[in-house]
């Protein structure tokens, strides 16, 4: 069986299998053009939108100029910084037998267990300068840090001194042909501009889910010469994966496996998209979860929103607006503003997340928005809880109803009270009902026959004080 032109667990090594990216692309052409830099360039982005691939493709689309060292941090076991610098001098030396450069004058590695040993002091006066000399003047060498953000980790667990990003910036100012290119998880970036050699933001770019062109090129020409798709599972599929490449790669190696069981299939359909798709989301729920705990407060509370209110239907022709949004956060313990729930979509956004339009927000990917639908079904995200009165506000609200029940019972009952002091216990006394004076009576008022009735005399009767008077 051909081997599977789809991997998500894997990055693009094979350049005519890597689609889109021109913006990231000319960012780091732009930058490695011979100038000196004295800051790093930072990749961002979340797990699977292809940091690991465009690092590949580095060497392929800079000036030859720039040989690149490639340092795979997730690789290494940074409880120390020996290893670290011990992965950094073994690519160097690999770098530079590609170059054919001379390697007989580079130091031998320190015995790690010597503790008298800085390694990377070592590495600083030591090392590096023996092999920028040795690959010459005119070229400028890119130490590249893949997942850059567990240096912070290690740092912050006390693994790795909290002077290695100053180090860093040291070694840029002290080589001129040294440059480094960082790339780093997203939710790390305000973390990164705060520190030295990351802390310039022009520098820094943000991978995006891919262009519909590029989705579409992703989908179709690694199979072309093996089957191809109606327009519309093809159609299906970019809704589905919304331009990340984690998912586009899930869809065409599942799409790929049910191909190679069943060589009869020439055409994808719908159907056969449908089929594989709970095995898509098996597969791509690893690199949702971690979104999704990384989110801010306020970010999760209108994505929460947002997933509620399309009721389960992540494919709701219509988009959810910022008013509707506040309408069901303010029924719950935490309500937001219109300013605070804009800067959360806002976050989204930026994130790749959510993206708006006119009529308001939609989340960008069915397969994200099925997988988070489906962990606040089972509680891994939870509702925040309804707005609930508190118990003093009960309280008060039953005292207030209970003085103004009894002071308005005293004013109803004020025109009685000198009377019912003065027949103190007497008798009920029942009078007896004469049907036939009031038979007569009726038919006098019916024929105009009624007499006309002496107006009563006034008996002013005093009006009696009430027990109590409100506020006092």
């Amino acid at each position: 069986m051909p081997d599977n032109p789809y991997n998500p667990l894997h990055p693009v090594e094979d350049p005519t299998l890597f689609f889109g990216r021109e913006e990231a692309l000319s960012f780091l052409q732009l930058n490695f053009s011979g100038r000196v830099m004295t800051k790093a360039l930072v990749i961002l982005g979340h797990r699977g939108l292809g940091k690991t691939s465009l690092l590949n493709h580095v060497p392929l689309v800079v000036d030859e100029r720039y040989p690149s060292v490639y340092i795979d941090l997730s690789a290494l076991e940074m409880d120390s910084p020996v290893a670290l610098v011990a992965a950094i001098v073994d690519q160097t030396r690999a770098m530079m037998g590609m170059l054919q450069a001379s390697t007989y004058r580079l130091p031998t590695f320190p015995d790690p267990a010597d503790p008298s040993i800085d390694f990377l002091q070592w590495l600083a006066d030591d090392y590096l300068d023996v092999v920028l000399a040795a690959i010459r003047r005119q070229r400028h060498m890119i130490l590249m840090l893949d997942d850059a953000h567990l240096l912070f980790e290690a740092i912050e667990s006390g693994s790795l001194p909290a002077s290695l990003f100053g180090y860093f910036q040291g070694l840029l100012e002290r080589y001129e042909q040294l440059d480094i290119l960082a790339a780093m998880n997203i939710r790390y970036e305000a973390q990164s501009l705060e520190m030295a050699p990351f802390d310039d933001e022009t520098l820094h770019h943000r991978l995006t889910p891919l262009s519909v062109p590029a989705a579409h090129q992703l989908m179709t020409e690694p199979v072309s010469d093996r089957y191809s798709f109606t327009a519309e599972a093809l159609d299906r599929i970019l809704e589905l994966a919304g331009g990340h490449p984690f998912y586009l790669h899930a869809i065409g190696r599942l799409i790929y496996r049910r191909w190679s069981e069943a060589r009869h299939l020439e055409t994808i359909t719908l159907y056969d998209v449908q089929t594989v798709y709970p095995m898509v989301l098996e597969m791509t729920a690893e690199t949702i979860a971690p979104i999704w705990e990384a989110l801010r407060p306020n970010e999760r509370l209108v994505l929460t929103a947002l997933l509620d209110l399309v009721d389960g239907d992540p494919e709701a022709s219509e988009a959810i607006t910022l008013e509707a949004v506040e309408t069901w956060l303010s029924r719950t313990d935490y309500p937001l503003n219109d300013v605070q729930a804009a800067a959360a979509f806002r976050a989204l956004e930026y994130q790749g997340i959510v993206h708006s339009d006119l009529h308001g927000y939609r989340i960008r990917s069915v397969i994200m928005a099925d997988v988070l639908a489906t962990m606040l079904d089972t509680g891994e995200i939870r509702k925040p809880p309804t707005r609930r009165i508190p118990v003093w506000a009960i309280f008060v609200a039953v005292l207030v109803m209970a003085g103004l029940v009894g002071g308005v019972l005293l004013l109803v009952g004020g025109d009685d009270a000198d009377t019912a002091v003065d027949n103190g216990n007497r008798a009920t006394v029942t009078l007896e009902l004469d049907l036939a004076a009031t038979q007569a009576a009726e038919q006098q008022t019916a024929t105009h026959l009624a007499q006309p009735s002496p107006s009563p005399e006034t008996s002013p009767t005093p009006t009696p004080l009430p027990i109590f008077r409100f506020g006092g």
